[in-house]
């Protein structure tokens, strides 16, 4: 791998274990902040999930509300013929 090269070669200009213990820490530095990357998105994503879960349960609860609206307003024009109907059979009795 190309990455190991690099690597053996700096080891052999510099013949430390200097070098070494720095690429260590690099590395694990790299590690550490990739998994608090992970955090970060895992934890956007579940808030994410949430709204996402939230806006599901209010388009639902809009749509219940909805389908309620629409069958008190035909009752509503239901009873209004019928009175209208009513009141017209009164009428032409009288």
């Amino acid at each position: 791998m190309v990455t190991f090269e690099i690597l053996d070669e700096l080891m052999k200009v510099d013949d430390s274990l200097c070098l070494n213990d720095r690429i260590q820490v690099w590395f694990v530095e790299a590690v550490a902040e990739e998994e608090k990357f992970e955090g970060f998105l895992h934890d956007q994503y579940a808030g994410l999930r949430k709204s996402i879960s939230k806006s599901q349960q209010l388009i639902a609860d809009l749509e219940a509300l909805g389908v309620l609206v629409i069958y008190f307003w035909i009752l509503a024009v239901y009873k209004s013929s019928q009175d209208s109907s009513f009141n017209s059979q009164v009428n032409i009795q009288s």
